[in-house]
């Protein structure tokens, strides 16, 4: 399988959820391609934003395939379409590190796009205007869709950590340094899912996301609360602490 193919495969979102009015979770539908973690940012991201991350994504040099961190951007609406930036490990080795962009419309195939990155800490970033959605690796602009082509129903943000072989691993952190919807700060993120052995967890003060594990066979699905670790479907609909990033 080629290296834009298995991409586009980790880069579009694997679990499908269904949103009530209230913007609870409902059912977890895993089509089983890849293990994966995802920390949920639920705002209404159909306006102003500004999704940026200095991401630290080490390298695994016995992994047989590919690694990747995303911020993505996607409907609350199943059949829709979504655009997303990152990191990708696995070409033409474990170690190598590239970006890339995806984007897909509405029943679509999804559009890849690699780009070359020399950067230890690597920034990523994802913004929106009302017009406009544009992604951006290290400050310089990598992509720009027009909103108008999209069809996407109050979308919200994933930040995901997807590994694609068995057995392989990740380890990656994202430290946020802007984090606005609306021209305000936007809260911590409440909660998180796991599947197939991939995690995420918040670390330290200044609101770090790190990704990590192995994808194994048989670990089950899993909703759980970022900040204290609870499973369960509560942190969706409970108040977000007071910590904001910063």
């Amino acid at each position: 399988m080629d290296l834009a193919r298995i991409v586009r495969l980790l880069a579009v979102p694997v679990l499908l959820l269904a949103f009530a009015s209230s913007c609870s979770i409902g059912n977890i539908k895993s089509d089983e391609r890849d293990g994966e973690a995802t920390v949920y940012d639920l705002g209404d991201f159909s306006g102003d934003f500004d999704l940026a991350y200095a991401v630290s994504f080490e390298p695994a040099p016995a992994n047989q395939s590919w690694t990747v961190v995303t911020i993505l951007l996607l409907s609350r609406t199943q059949s829709s379409s979504a655009v997303s930036v990152g990191l990708a490990r696995g070409y033409p080795d474990a170690t190598t590190l590239s970006g890339f962009t995806t984007s897909n419309r509405s029943r679509e195939t999804s559009k890849y796009q690699s780009y070359p990155v020399r950067c230890n800490v690597c920034m990523v970033e994802l913004r929106g205007d009302k017009a406009t959605l544009t992604a951006l690796l290290d400050g310089h602009k990598v992509g720009t869709w027009p909103r108008r082509v999209f069809s996407a129903v109050k979308p919200y943000v994933q930040l995901n950590g997807e590994v694609h072989e068995m057995g392989d691993t990740i380890s990656a952190r994202l430290v946020p340094v802007r984090t606005l919807l609306g021209g305000k700060i936007f809260p911590r993120p409440a909660c998180a899912l796991s599947t197939q052995g991939v995690e995420a967890r918040a670390i330290g003060e200044l609101g770090a996301i790190e990704f990590s594990g192995a994808r194994r066979d048989g670990a089950r699905a899993t909703y759980y609360s970022l900040s204290s670790g609870k499973t369960g479907h509560d942190c969706f609909s409970k108040p977000v602490g007071a910590g904001q990033w910063h």
